[in-house]
């Protein structure tokens, strides 16, 4: 079986304030621990069989 999965979600948490944004940047380097708290997707298939 092939399968494409795609997921998306919006995380109102991650709205950086624009000040943390140096002028021309298009991204912002965030601190390791940051990741310690962000939600991550644990998906899975209802009624799924191992083989």
């Amino acid at each position: 079986v092939d399968m494409f999965i795609r997921q998306s979600w919006t995380e109102s948490r991650l709205n950086i304030p624009e000040d943390m944004f140096e002028e021309g940047d298009d991204y912002v380097t965030l601190p390791p621990e940051f990741f310690d708290n962000l939600w991550q997707p644990d998906p899975y298939f209802l009624n799924s069989k191992v083989s």
